[in-house]
Order: C-alpha cells, then structure tokens, then sequence
C-alpha cells in the first residue's frame, strides 16, 4: 500500500516537473492556462466498468503512465478506428481526466471506463509511428537520423500549429515519443505527421494567433 502512494506520488512530480519545464522563455498571450480536470463526483464514469469492450494487442508500453493497445470491439461493435490508452495502477485519476478534457476539445475522445480494473480512455486511432522505431531512422547514418529528427519536428509544429488554431487547444510536451511519422515511400522523405498523448496541454486564448507565430513558438521549445 505504500509503495502504491509513492508511485502515484511520483506521477504527481513527474507531471508537474514536465509542465513546470515547458514551455521556457516569455511566454505570448495567447499560451493560457493548462488543460486540468481536477476529479469530481461527476468524473465516477472513469471507474464504471466498460460494456462490450474487447482490446487487442499492445501497440506500445514506452509510456511512464500508461500502455496502448489495439481495440477490436467497442460496444460490441468491431472495430479498426480506435485504440484505448490503459493506465497503470499508479496513475491518478486527475490525470486521466485532464487528458479526457483535452482529447474531448480536439474531437478524439470517444469513451472512458474501467477495463479489467484498470482505467481506459478510447480514443481515435493515429496512422504511422514513433521516428525512432522507423525502419529508415533505424538504417540511418546519425547525419541522416539528425536530420530526420529536425525535419519531423518541422512537421510536428506546423500540426501543433493547425490544431492550436482549429481546436483551441496546444500541445505542450514537444518530444519525439508524443508523434507519429509517416514517410513517402518513393523519397523516404516524413509526408505526415500526427500527435499523440494530450495528457499535457493548454488552452489558446483569444484573439487567436496566426498559424506561423504558433509554429515558430513550437520551434523554439
């Protein structure tokens, strides 16, 4: 038992060290407040058991406070559009209701439950995957995975940049863990670029920038 609160005290820092250290430098006016959800009694739904759910294989365990994982049924529906992001026993439950609140601001939130006595959120399904775990990173000379790194996260802000704009919400945690990347298969050159795990966010105040100021504030992070 204390070794369970030590963990989840530990989330708490990990967080709170991550938003303390994004973004640095004068912040622009239009970066407002974190997308936090503190929980409450209207948030018990994250702890009813889900009906008709059915997960698939795990697509990645990388993450410090949760697992994702592939869902074949939804509501007994059988399913390819949506994954489900599972949380370890440590995480709390604000966490996952700051990142429920973003994802429902984006449009990609679907359900939250509880699934095999362990927290869920579904969640729509990204294309691509991690750079890293590419196999042209992997087959890179470390000029050239230099340079894919700076080239995907090009791309990285400049769809940070449209989200921020169209959804009101800015992705804060700018790694390369927290975006997939898709490459032209005739150039190997990054044609795509979606972002995941909106677990740490913030709201875009009005009046609401241009796309370029957003991407460059992106850049310098």
């Amino acid at each position: 038992m204390k070794f369970t609160m030590w963990k989840a005290k530990l989330s708490i820092l990990v967080l709170a060290s991550s938003i303390f250290a994004l973004p640095r430098g004068k912040q622009p006016s239009w970066l407002g407040k974190y997308i936090v959800h503190p929980f409450t009694v209207e948030d018990r739904y994250i702890f009813a058991p889900f009906g008709g759910l059915e997960l698939g294989d795990l697509i990645s365990n990388k993450g410090y406070t949760a697992e994702v994982k592939w869902v074949h049924k939804f509501r007994g529906i059988q399913r390819n559009d949506l994954v489900a992001k599972v949380f370890h026993s440590h995480t709390t439950p604000d966490l996952v209701c700051a990142e429920i609140k973003a994802l429902k601001q984006i449009g990609e939130f679907h359900a939250a439950g509880l699934y095999d006595g362990s927290m869920v959120i579904i969640m729509d399904k990204k294309p691509g995957e991690i750079l890293e775990d590419t196999k042209q990173y992997k087959q890179a000379a470390a000029p050239e995975k230099s340079r894919l790194t700076s080239e995907a996260k090009e791309k990285y802000c400049e769809e940070v940049a449209k989200i921020a704009i169209d959804k009101k919400a800015y992705h804060v945690d700018n790694n390369a863990g927290n975006y997939l990347v898709q490459f032209d298969e005739m150039t190997d050159t990054i044609c795509s670029v979606e972002v995941i795990d909106w677990g740490i966010a913030r709201i875009v105040n009005e009046p609401v920038p241009k796309e370029e100021e957003v991407y460059q504030y992106c850049m310098r992070q």
